[in-house]
């Protein structure tokens, strides 16, 4: 009997200690989306990568470094914004906010996410009006690879999920 003790006082410490840990995991401040900001339309990287790749004149890497720059300073104001959305978010939550002003406050969020997806559409076809049409043609082929692939690996994993149902 006192092995059975010995062993349930510390697995309940463990469980505890868990509990009292998994929220601050949840509402951690450098969250996996703060060390990428993917959610925020295309970045500067793609344009430089895609550049590289389509063997862009001097004149037209001049313009995409221009372009690059325009959106590094949009992304960079509208980052203080996106933060202080999702901490004012994470507020309401922790201080157990009416459901209205939660959904206020959502709003705002998926209205900046609305401004982002725009800025990015108007961002690429910026970048696309530099191009030639033999570089537009080839970037449409590596999307529709880089599509296929993903309808590749999403397939798989249905599937995976299947068998294991």
């Amino acid at each position: 009997m006192k092995s059975f003790t010995s062993l349930v006082k510390p697995a309940c410490a463990i469980i505890l200690t868990l509990g009292m840990i998994s929220p601050l995991v949840v509402f951690a401040k450098d969250s996996h989306c703060n060390a990428r900001p993917h959610h925020m339309g295309a970045q500067p990287q793609q344009f430089k990568k895609l550049a590289k790749k389509l063997d862009l004149s001097d004149q037209q890497k001049e313009q995409v470094q221009a372009l690059v720059e325009q959106v590094k300073s949009a992304r960079e104001a509208d980052k203080g914004k996106v933060k202080a959305q999702r901490d004012a978010f994470r507020n309401l939550v922790e201080s157990n906010a009416s459901e209205a002003e939660l959904k206020a406050q959502a709003d705002q969020m998926a209205a900046g996410m609305s401004e982002h997806m725009v800025r990015a559409s108007v961002n690429m076809r910026a970048f696309r009006a530099i191009l030639t049409p033999e570089q537009l043609a080839k970037m449409d082929a590596m999307k529709a690879e880089r599509d296929a692939k993903r309808d590749a690996k999403r397939k798989q994993a249905e599937e995976k999920r299947g068998e294991k149902e």
